[in-house]
């Protein structure tokens, strides 16, 4: 059994007080690093783009955690890949692969709430139809299927990848075999 914990990197705290967010994420951090301390097996930071919080980046918290961390595997809790670019994703990962020799991985998803679809220029009206699959297919006005140069990870060992949503088409984006999950499973 692995154990692992996932952080929404709330900005605020259980009594609904705003959080001061540059010691909040520091404070997450340290808790990733504690987490290494500990044993545990994973660290999951999510992606959001509310007011709410602030993990709008967790590839760059993960990589400040990858600088203080040794064994713990540093992922994703979920990608939210229906408003991003597939190849800026894998390259942020591949980036954060490097700096964590080894220990990066993703679950990605299209996201569960539609708030902030807008702020990627999409209309909610196509957010049902923009599912993983999307992004591989020109229907939705997306190139054809990318083909990315995986030659600056690491390693070549195999990745696990974790995929959420109604399809699992994604995985040939990052050549890694399939992980599957359900909402809120890994």
């Amino acid at each position: 059994m692995q154990i692992g914990i996932d952080s929404f990197a709330a900005a605020f705290d259980d009594n609904s007080l705003a959080v001061n967010p540059p010691d909040h994420l520091r404070h997450l951090v340290e808790q990733i690093e504690h987490a290494d301390q500990l044993g545990l097996d994973a660290f999951g930071v999510g992606e959001h783009h509310r007011r709410e919080f602030l993990d709008s980046a967790p590839a760059v918290i993960l990589g400040a955690a990858a600088a203080r961390t040794r064994q713990i595997r540093l992922t994703s809790a979920v990608t939210v890949l229906s408003a991003a670019d597939p190849v800026r994703v894998f390259q942020n990962f591949a980036t954060l692969d490097l700096l964590s020799q080894g220990r990066a991985e993703m679950i990605v998803g299209r996201g569960s709430s539609i708030e902030a679809f807008p702020l990627f220029g999409f209309r909610l009206e196509d957010y049902a139809r923009r599912n993983l699959a999307d992004k591989f297919s020109n229907e939705c006005g997306f190139p054809a299927p990318y083909k990315v140069d995986a030659s600056y990870r690491v390693d070549r060992r195999p990745r696990r990848a974790g995929f959420t949503g109604t399809t699992c088409g994604s995985r040939t984006l990052i050549g890694f075999p399939l992980m599957p999950t359900s909402e809120g499973q890994r």
